[in-house]
């Protein structure tokens, strides 16, 4: 039976997070391949590690140990520098979100994907919680008509509860932007899988920071908090996207509502298996049948087996998603690639264009349009 030698560099949260999830895979899914924990690089050995048969400080010693597969954990800063470098020894890549810090690293790197066959996938994975594709297979199916508008939610308290100065999620250097970077990319994302492409976007954003148990404006944090979008897209839907860290609601964490001439769809995260749809007549229906499409399928297996929390889920099927791709040694439909990524990126640039001219709309580039212009 093939296995799979799996070399993680970064071992802070999202770096435990990947690593239990490759940990659970002769757990949770039929055996088709092993998966051996081979290499970790991190920035202070640890003696008490033993899930990695190696640890290395280097990263170019990382990449010497017969890796099959590299998952890049590290801050937004440093994703170009390792990426590329891992492309150049001609590994597949795991790459968590975003691609890169900058528009022309991402471009970089897509330019370089594409003339490889190698695996590259970016862990957006919202696509993984199973409502986002129930949506997209009841819009394929035309239920509620033709969409019109729509509104998305996304909102965490976690700024209102820890010190946020030290992050370096909260300093643009290192990641690129606030929560229009860390939250957006997952918004823009699944608007774009479900509805399309944008045209414009318009922004305004508030940046906050903690000082003595108030929730004050400051300079020490360069990176937005809170983030509202007016979006166009390309196909004449118009909605709203909410963007918040500072949002300590009852409301379920993200919501996602869209209306159509012929009824609407809601989802929310607190019932992350189902959507609810309304017809015209305001009658309603639960649906949960991920058989729709191929992605909801493949989607349906990749979620399967041991039970795991809500949270890990989409990272678990996410990866398994990755493993599979890597078995079969093909690119599966609707999964996001590095292509992907920088589409959705291009949506964060020009949000942070609107943020700085105080809320003009700016139209959003295609990913067509700037692959030429590079």
């Amino acid at each position: 039976m093939k296995t799979y030698n799996i070399g993680i560099s970064g071992f802070g949260l999202m770096g435990k997070v990947h690593s239990q999830c490759y940990l659970l895979q002769q757990i949770n899914y039929r055996q088709d391949f092993l998966v051996n924990l081979e290499s970790l690089n991190t920035l202070e050995i640890k003696n008490d590690n033993h899930l990695f048969r190696h640890q290395t400080t280097s990263f170019s010693e990382f990449l010497n140990n017969n890796l099959d597969l590299i998952d890049i954990c590290t801050p937004n800063s440093s994703h170009y520098n390792q990426v590329k470098q891992a492309l150049d020894k001609g590994l597949n890549i795991y790459c968590e979100k975003p691609l890169c810090s900058t528009i022309e690293e991402s471009i970089s790197l897509v330019k370089q994907v594409a003339s490889t066959t190698l695996l590259n996938q970016v862990a957006l994975v919202y696509r993984f919680i199973p409502a986002f594709s129930i949506v997209r297979d009841v819009l394929a199916s035309g239920q509620i008509g033709t969409p019109l508008h729509f509104s998305f939610t996304l909102r965490h308290a976690s700024y209102l509860h820890r010190p946020k100065n030290n992050e370096w999620r909260t300093n643009k250097a290192q990641s690129g932007g606030g929560v229009i970077v860390d939250l957006g990319i997952h918004a823009f994302d699944i608007i774009r899988f479900i509805l399309g492409e944008f045209s414009t976007i318009s922004v305004n954003s508030l940046t906050y920071s903690q000082d003595n148990e108030k929730v004050l404006p400051t300079a020490m944090n360069d990176c937005d908090d809170y983030s509202s979008c007016y979006c166009k897209l390309s196909n004449n839907i118009f909605g709203t996207i909410e963007l918040s860290k500072l949002c300590q609601s009852t409301r379920p964490e993200w919501v996602l509502e869209i209306f159509g001439s012929k009824g609407s769809i809601y989802a929310d995260a607190d019932n992350a298996n189902e959507v609810c749809v309304t017809a015209s007549t305001n009658s309603k229906s639960i649906i949960r049948d991920l058989s729709l499409s191929t992605y909801s399928k493949n989607l349906k297996s990749w979620l399967s087996g041991f039970p795991v929390s809500r949270e890990i889920a989409p990272h678990m099927a996410s990866i398994r998603s990755v493993l599979c791709a890597m078995h079969l040694n093909q690119h599966i439909e609707g999964v996001p690639t590095f292509s992907e990524a920088l589409a959705s990126q291009l949506v964060i640039e020009a949000g942070i264009e609107s943020i700085k001219s105080n809320g003009t709309a700016v139209p959003v580039k295609q990913i067509e349009e700037v692959l030429n212009d590079y």
